[in-house]
């Protein structure tokens, strides 16, 4: 999808305000969760440059105006910082009026746009806080300075987001060397009068037992609809995000283990349906997301494959739309230089839709996927029996294993059993269905088969007669699927491994006619649905019968939903 939005983009030295990718170019775009899905909507380059461009700190205010800050020119060596605005919910950028950043940013009780600013070498229980407030016609600052006094001697550095507690307390994190250690930690201030003055609240996280080359730093929270508050914080450039909880308003703070491989500059949002978004990367970026707004079931979305620092921001534009703002450039190869740098703001809707959760009890295999008449083609659908004859086998066991909690099936095909070709499990469509997503989780079995293991196929009913389908094949080392003929001609390489489990979610489309594969929830696989004109049942089909499956596979979970 990114090469596409960075083909569409006219690189010309320092451009702002450039087009935006509408949603309707991108009919494939969706990426399929668990709870729900993310909708692509736009992207927009705010700025390029021939040198590198990074450190995305953007804050969108209660007029809905965004104040973007990043740098420009290699980090530690050549950095100036350039100061960008929109209007229109990042779709078009211009230069702020004044040197005014969406760094520490926050609106007013009265309305007015506030940042405040502290980046202290110097060990000490006191420093100095910045309070700068935006004049109402944007072109000037009035800049007021206040104490704040720590409980001991620490160098001071505040990022990077204030959040505003539904009882008006501003939180703000920050994080320094304390006299004698050579570690970071990381600290949480409050302000009780709007951001007049601050104080200390907490320490968020020390390294007490050495274990991480940096030491906690870079932070973010949010407060959970339960009236917790939730914390991430980066502990290292190469170590994983590590996230905390506090019950007591941020007093004190448990530690709740790590989250996501990846950890640098952590951005956080609750959206206006509970749903739980951070942002943070190095290398790549991602998105995680937790539609139940709890900090306990987050799913990963690379966002951003390429280099950069992945400093980015997450603002909530519009009631669950997303802008994600972050840098394209070679701060991932250290001093490289490329053609162009560049500084993209990308839009996502994200929606909750819960009904594409599904793990089945053993009942419920037998009952839901396994019918044992199509009364309309008169055939037989069997389930898995266990056969053996002249060196083929077919076979099923719904059991419990222990990486999973709830009951699986594994599967058994090798070989052509011709009369249980049909040995397979399925779900039926209404013959009107027009669109299908779901979703399967599973493992492959058997290290020494480089064959298919396991396939699905859908297939639609086409009003012209016969059906269109899409089917994929799933080995060890790549994916087999159809494109838009009656032969299984394509694949995408990739390595599925045997005995770890992956995700997989599929789309179809019967008007559109494409189809598409989420794998691990990333979309791999774009293709067109496949004309069948003889009889092929309608449905979702997996196992694909012993005619072109080798193999063993667990099937962990099966979720579904189509529409009319």
């Amino acid at each position: 999808m990114f090469e596409f939005f960075k083909k569409s983009m006219i690189f010309m030295g320092t451009v702002l305000a450039l087009t935006a990718i509408k949603a309707d170019e991108y009919p494939h775009g969706t990426i399929i969760l668990n709870g729900g899905r993310l909708e692509p909507l736009f992207a927009t380059a705010v700025e390029n440059y021939h040198a590198d461009m990074n450190f995305c700190f953007a804050h969108r205010f209660a007029d809905g105006s965004i104040y973007l800050t990043h740098s420009k020119g290699v980090h530690t060596l050549s950095e100036s910082r350039c100061y960008d605005f929109s209007a229109d919910n990042g779709r078009t950028w211009s230069r702020t009026p004044c040197v005014f950043s969406g760094f520490n940013a926050y609106t007013t009780l009265d309305g007015r746009k506030a940042n405040v600013a502290a980046w202290s070498e110097s060990i000490s229980v006191k420093h100095t806080i910045t309070r700068n407030i935006l004049a109402s016609d944007g072109h000037s600052i009035e800049s007021v300075k206040s104490e704040i006094v720590l409980p001991y001697a620490t160098t001071f550095k505040l990022h990077r987001e204030v959040i505003r507690t539904r009882n008006n307390r501003l939180l703000l994190t920050g994080y320094g060397y304390k006299q004698g250690s050579r570690k970071l930690h990381n600290f949480v201030i409050e302000s009780m009068d709007d951001g007049k003055s601050w104080r200390y609240l907490s320490t968020l996280m020390e390294d007490k037992e050495n274990k991480y080359t940096e030491g906690p730093n870079e932070a973010a929270i949010v407060e959970l609809g339960n009236g917790d508050l939730l914390a991430v914080c980066r502990v290292s450039s190469d170590a994983s995000l590590q996230q905390l909880r506090s019950r007591d308003g941020g007093r004190s703070w448990r530690y709740e283990g790590e989250i996501a491989p990846v950890s640098v500059a952590p951005a956080m949002r609750i959206l206006q349906n509970g749903a739980l978004v951070i942002v943070t990367g190095r290398p790549k970026l991602y998105l995680l997301i937790d539609f139940t707004g709890t900090g306990e079931n987050y799913q990963k979305v690379c966002i951003y494959s390429g280099a950069g620092s992945s400093y980015a921001s997450i603002l909530e534009i519009s009631p669950n739309e997303l802008l994600i703002v972050y840098d394209e450039s070679d701060f991932g190869g250290w001093r490289s230089q490329r053609t162009f740098s560049q500084i993209t703001a990308m839009a996502y809707r994200v929606i909750k839709d819960d009904s594409m959760i599904t793990n089945l009890s053993a009942d419920e295999w037998l009952q839901h996927i396994i019918p044992q008449t199509d009364t309309d083609l008169g055939k037989i659908f069997r389930n898995y029996y266990s056969v053996k004859k002249d060196g083929a086998e077919s076979w099923y066991e719904i059991m419990t294993i222990a990486e999973r909690p709830h009951p699986v099936i594994r599967l058994c095909n090798r070989g052509m059993v011709p009369e249980y070709k049909f040995a397979n499990f399925m779900l039926p469509f209404p013959r009107n269905t027009d669109t299908f997503s779901g979703m399967l989780e599973f493992r492959l079995l058997d290290p020494s088969e480089k064959r298919p293991q396991f396939g699905v196929n859908v297939a639609l009913e086409n009003p012209s007669g016969g059906v269109r389908y899409a089917w994929f094949g799933f080995c060890t080392d790549r994916i087999l699927f159809s494109n838009g003929d009656s032969t299984r001609n394509a694949e995408y390489k990739v390595n599925l491994g045997v005995n770890n489990f992956h995700n997989v979610r599929i789309f179809a489309n019967l008007q559109q006619n494409i189809c598409a594969l989420c794998l691990d929830g990333k979309t791999v696989i774009r293709a067109k649905l496949t004309d069948f004109s003889n009889q092929m049942a309608v449905g979702l089909k997996f196992g694909d019968g012993a005619t072109s499956v080798f193999g063993e596979v667990d099937i962990s979970e099966v979720a579904w939903k189509f529409s009319e």
